[in-house]
């Protein structure tokens, strides 16, 4: 909100004599600077609503009231480390807080939204497994089948939704291998085998490919040789005129 209401005030007061006293509001364009302000604007709200949200927490007594599977099955240590009275869904705050500093600080773009959906649907995710302890008063939660399909369902749907559009098709279709400067293979989410590109991408400066049974050294010694002889006929030319 603040990226795009700071341009808007410098598109305004371009060509007039605000257009000096505005100029600050440029910094806004800098990444670093949203970011550094976004991690202080978090803070901050973390350190004033934090203690209000856990006491809030405590008085709806959404607090852990049974042992679970790890101290149940745990040694003497894991029972004196009981999370027993401990207060759950302090989550709430933090996603709360992740959605709040984005809204403010982000430039928006199609990263930045599914970013933010994913987020979303995990949080609501995980609150339904803390509710479902809460209610039962046992470590069971939400059904494994159900985490499962969730999660898999927001993977399809990322994927597809980036493999569909233009500027982020790359990050699906293009295979990427570990210590490998180029993709390994492009084109690799098309149905049509023909249209998977095998060959690793070489860097626009590389030059054009030689042909077979060339290498790079006899070219060199091929074109040493060629300025060599253009050196001893512009002597040769030299010596005659001056004849």
């Amino acid at each position: 909100m603040l990226y795009y209401l700071s341009q808007h005030l410098l598109e305004w007061s371009a060509g007039t004599v605000w257009a000096e006293r505005l100029s600050a509001l440029r910094l806004f364009r800098y990444i670093t600077v949203r970011s550094a302000g976004a991690a202080l604007t978090a803070l901050v709200i973390s350190l004033i609503f934090g203690p209000r949200v856990i006491a809030w927490l405590r008085q709806l007594r959404f607090g852990q009231e049974y042992a679970d599977k790890a101290e149940s099955a745990g040694d003497m240590k894991a029972r004196l480390l009981s999370k027993k009275g401990t207060p759950t869904m302090g989550g709430i705050l933090i996603v709360v807080v992740l959605n709040a500093t984005t809204l403010v600080w982000a430039q928006w773009n199609p990263l930045v939204e599914l970013t933010l959906l994913s987020v979303v649907v995990l949080a609501g995710l995980g609150f339904y497994d803390d509710y479902a302890k809460i209610i039962q008063q046992s470590g069971g939660g939400a059904r494994s089948r159900v985490k499962l399909w969730v999660q898999t369902a927001l993977a399809l749907f990322i994927g597809i939704y980036l493999w569909c559009l233009p500027a982020t098709s790359k990050l699906i279709t293009d295979i990427m291998v570990p210590f490998h400067k180029f993709p390994a293979a492009t084109g690799a989410g098309c149905l049509a085998p023909g249209n998977v590109d095998a060959r690793p991408r070489r860097p626009p400066s590389a030059g054009p490919r030689l042909p077979a049974g060339h290498s790079s050294a006899g070219s060199g010694r091929s074109a040493a040789r060629n300025a060599r002889r253009s050196c001893g006929d512009r002597r040769v030319r030299r010596a005659d005129e001056r004849q």
